[in-house]
């Protein structure tokens, strides 16, 4: 199993690596269409996650990677400092479905970078409390096309009865884009809440264990960003019910974990739909 998800990483990697510059923004608004017309939530893939979004009327199917790595403070009594840095890719008009006839894309079509800080507070045994900044920018034409930036509070409870290990989470955050074209600047609050049941399946090789975890999630927006796809309505609650894979322990490349693999589906108005998760669905 090892070799095989070291293998796909290596082939995703070098792609990647071979691919052009991405695209460019989205031009001006059509003569009688104000600045504001057009959906800009594709800039927020990094706090909405993978999915299907609208970019100049196309769909931009976007997966975030959520790299990131603990720093080390070299003092006990000082909070662990987590470095945060997650990157979203694009790919205009492409489905999964599609590497199996034509292969990997040939271009990037979108690209943000939003590195961040997190700090991690122990409050009691199994329950942590994280505030969390963000600062980073979406890419195009090797220029920067807007700002993004998110702050927040990040809540978890962990606990473990018999082979279960259950997580129960919430996220209080804001996150905003400032657009460097004639869209309108865009932002929105959310409450997030969500519990996730993982258990071994006795699948072994080597030390590692696959670990199954369905997973739910309710996400709560006092003012929602506009519509992932099309001029359709968001709505301001919205479920997701899923499952992810992993292993016990995580694998590990040079030092790096590989994230978690799954898949969900949203229910959320006219723009439900399903969704690829890459690292931890809550």
């Amino acid at each position: 199993m090892r070799r095989r998800l070291l293998g796909g990483l290596a082939a995703v990697t070098l792609a990647t690596r071979s691919l052009p510059a991405v695209a460019g923004p989205c031009g001006p608004p059509a003569p009688g269409e104000g600045p504001g017309s057009q959906p800009a939530s594709y800039a927020f893939a990094t706090e909405l996650g993978s999915g299907v979004y609208d970019f100049c009327g196309r769909q931009l199917q976007i997966y975030r990677l959520p790299f990131s790595r603990t720093l080390d403070t070299h003092d006990a009594d000082t909070p662990p400092l987590r470095l945060t840095l997650p990157v979203t890719v694009g790919f205009l008009d492409f489905s999964p479905h599609d590497v199996l006839a034509s292969g990997l894309p040939s271009r990037i079509d979108s690209l943000s970078f939003v590195p961040g800080l997190e700090l991690e507070f122990e409050m009691q045994p199994g329950w942590s409390l994280s505030p969390y900044a963000r600062f980073g920018g979406s890419f195009a034409s090797e220029s920067l096309d807007a700002w993004l930036y998110a702050a927040g509070v990040h809540s978890e409870l962990a606990w473990q009865r018999g082979s279960w290990r259950n997580r129960f989470s919430s996220d209080l955050g804001y996150a905003g884009a400032s657009f460097r074209s004639e869209l309108r600047s865009d932002h929105f609050a959310r409450l997030r809440t969500g519990i996730e049941l993982r258990r071994g399946s006795g699948w072994r090789r080597g030390a590692q264990e696959v670990d199954i975890g369905p997973y739910a999630r309710l996400d709560l927006f006092a003012d929602a960003p506009r519509a992932p796809v099309g001029q359709v309505a968001a709505s301001r609650a919205q479920l997701e019910l899923g499952v992810s894979v992993g292993t016990r322990p995580g694998l590990r490349v040079h030092g790096l974990p590989l994230p978690r693999l799954g898949i969900g589906y949203r229910i959320a108005g006219e723009v439900s739909s399903w969704r690829l998760v890459i690292g931890t669905p809550l």
